[in-house]
């Protein structure tokens, strides 16, 4: 009874015979595979999908990068804005690091020892990459031309990165194009330190304040 999801009536294994090419086969809705594949209508069957394997994902890639050189105007080790193309070739890709919890390997082959690894967790467009280099959060969309676009802030070698990159495929040939707001380490620290100070006397005053008000 489909509704019900179960049999009415028990079989009996007597008529099955079990040594016969030709004998009758209890799984036979389900071409013998009753663990994954279940048929809810008493019509066909269907394939049970896996949560943990439609959660879970993992992948490795080699490619070849072609970096150009970065155009950079500001500050040296201050503040800069960088514009930067990577044209990166892929020769061997295995596994799938798009689910929603996926590991990842990637490794350059113009470079032996150019090698990243990390975990990304994926939740509709926006990505959250913690990798062996960086942490690396970003929003993922596709115009209509199929460019996609990337916008994201990252923290790499305690540089804070404010990203927008745009990339196409042609075959196995994806080029990436990034502008990027670069303000390095010393400056992120300072300016994590003096927001962290200036919190710390704003509640310091606050605390001030209500005390003095006790005891007017």
């Amino acid at each position: 009874m489909p509704e019900w999801c179960r049999w009415l009536n028990a079989d009996s294994p007597a008529y099955l015979k079990p040594y016969s090419a030709t004998g009758n086969n209890l799984f036979a809705y389900c071409e013998n595979n009753p663990v994954n594949r279940a048929d809810y209508s008493g019509a066909v069957w269907t394939k049970i999908k896996s949560w943990f394997s439609n959660t879970f994902g993992a992948g490795y890639t080699e490619v070849e990068r072609d970096d150009d050189d970065p155009i950079t105007v500001g500050v040296p080790h201050v503040f800069e804005i960088k514009n930067q193309t990577v044209e990166t070739t892929t020769h061997y890709s295995v596994g799938n690091s798009s689910k929603p919890v996926s590991v990842y390997a990637t490794h350059d082959l113009n470079n032996i020892w150019s090698f990243d690894a990390g975990i990304v967790i994926n939740i509709g467009n926006f990505s959250l990459d913690v990798s062996i280099h960086s942490v690396d959060l970003f929003y993922t969309s596709t115009d209509e031309n199929g460019t996609i676009i990337q916008n994201g802030i990252k923290v790499e070698n305690a540089d804070l990165h404010l990203y927008t990159s745009s990339s196409s495929k042609s075959g196995n040939c994806t080029k990436t194009n990034t502008t990027s707001a670069v303000i390095h380490g010393e400056i992120f620290l300072l300016l994590v330190g003096v927001t962290a100070v200036a919190r710390s006397m704003n509640s310091l005053f606050q605390a001030l304040s209500i005390g003095a008000k006790m005891f007017v």
